[in-house]
């Protein structure tokens, strides 16, 4: 659906029964999880580098 800054969006919908909806939704990421570890597929995360400065204090 989008090839984004931080990764590639994609859309599955599964037609289920409503009850078994959420079951179905855990069990699905979780194999596409384990499906990217087994591929050494990483998920791309935003980072932010933060630095400090200290202030010198005048007289």
């Amino acid at each position: 659906n989008e090839l984004g800054a931080n990764g590639i969006i994609l859309i599955f919908r599964p037609w289920v029964k409503s009850s078994d909806y959420w079951p179905l939704r855990f069990s699905m990421l979780a194999q596409i999880n384990e499906a990217f570890k087994k591929n050494g597929i990483s998920i791309p995360y935003p980072q932010m580098d933060v630095h400090v400065k200290q202030q010198i204090k005048g007289d």
